[in-house]
């Protein structure tokens, strides 16, 4: 009987949380139908001022991705509003179990801060390279890259030629004096990934 009580109980509480009307008995005639709500709720005349009608004000809000929240940690801040990062972040729940978030959101964070960084780089260098004409600029790396051959000729034994050479089948292009600024640096960018032992 205990149980029975528990089981009234809940209901109750259930039916309060619904918000549906007390029942005065606990006949059958008595239950509550939502069919019989909604015909009396269409049924109920409104009582409303006159003053409150014909007024109508568009209200308007704007979201911003800030991050996501998991495990008490913020992740993906500083992805730009309607981005691919975004979209990212916002695809991840439920697809895997707890670790695997926490991995994904971590390299996820990793990837995206190296990926500013970069593009702050690539701004500041373009704000350097700005006042600098582009022929003196070309020269300029065209010298980088032949210091950067001889030292990686000394370091390797091998000969500037078969260094170019192997540059240019990794990187694509004509020779160094035919090569373009940005096919220049892509062979500076190989080089130096060489040097940190990524041939």
């Amino acid at each position: 009987v205990p149980l029975l009580e528990l089981a009234g109980g809940m209901e109750v509480e259930r039916d309060h949380a619904l918000d549906r009307p007390e029942r005065s008995g606990p006949s059958e005639d008595d239950m509550w139908n939502p069919e019989d709500a909604l015909v009396a709720k269409a049924n109920q005349s409104e009582k409303a001022s006159s003053d409150l009608l014909n007024q109508f004000e568009v209200l308007g809000a704007d979201a911003e991705f800030d991050g996501v929240l998991f495990d008490g940690s913020s992740w993906g801040a500083g992805a730009e509003v309607g981005s691919e990062e975004e979209q990212e972040y916002l695809g991840i729940p439920g697809l895997l179990d707890a670790d695997q978030v926490a991995t994904l959101l971590r390299a996820r964070q990793a990837d995206q801060i190296a990926s500013q960084k970069r593009s702050r780089d690539a701004a500041r260098q373009r704000a350097d390279n700005a006042g600098v004409p582009a022929h003196k600029r070309r020269a300029a790396k065209r010298k980088e890259l032949q210091h950067l051959v001889s030292t990686w000729a000394r370091r390797s034994g091998d000969t500037h030629a078969v260094i170019h050479s192997q540059l240019r089948q990794r990187c694509g292009g004509p020779e160094v004096a035919q090569a373009s600024t940005e096919q220049i640096e892509a062979r500076i960018a190989l080089l130096r990934e060489w040097f940190v032992g990524r041939r």
